[in-house]
């Protein structure tokens, strides 16, 4: 697998895992069940705003070099967040018009500590598992 094929696996993940939760759920330990509920409700949540933010990154990364793919993965989080307070304006002027977005805040900064986590681990495998074939190139 080369590193830029890595980049394009490591977006699937976020829609990958919550998918799972029902498994965890049904564990009966009470922090895996929270977990659960926590990784269900941002699949529910943010999952089409991440689908969206997922196939434009495939779109726009295809004639890039891995070490510009990182440079972007640093941005990610924000570029996601962007995508989806556009989605929820949309949403709230088509469809929802008395929808509140008290909730918008809160869930930024969930995804600004969450998803800088995700890249950091996404670059730090990298790092450890492919940047000889960087170097080599």
């Amino acid at each position: 697998m080369t590193g830029k094929r890595y980049f394009q696996i490591s977006l699937l993940a976020p829609l990958i895992v919550p998918l799972c939760a029902p498994v965890l759920f049904y564990t009966g330990i009470g922090l895996l069940e929270t977990l659960a509920a926590v990784l269900f409700f941002s699949l529910i949540y943010a999952g089409p705003a991440y689908l969206v933010f997922g196939l434009a990154v495939l779109f726009f990364t295809r004639n890039m070099s891995v070490s510009q793919i990182r440079r972007v993965s640093y941005f990610a989080p924000f570029i996601f967040i962007g995508i989806l307070l556009l989605i929820a304006i949309l949403a709230k002027l088509l469809w929802f018009q008395h929808a509140e977005f008290e909730s918008i805040f809160p869930i930024s900064v969930f995804i600004l500590i969450f998803g800088y986590m995700y890249v950091g681990l996404v670059n730090l495998i990298y790092e450890l598992s492919f940047k000889e074939e960087e170097d080599c190139i």
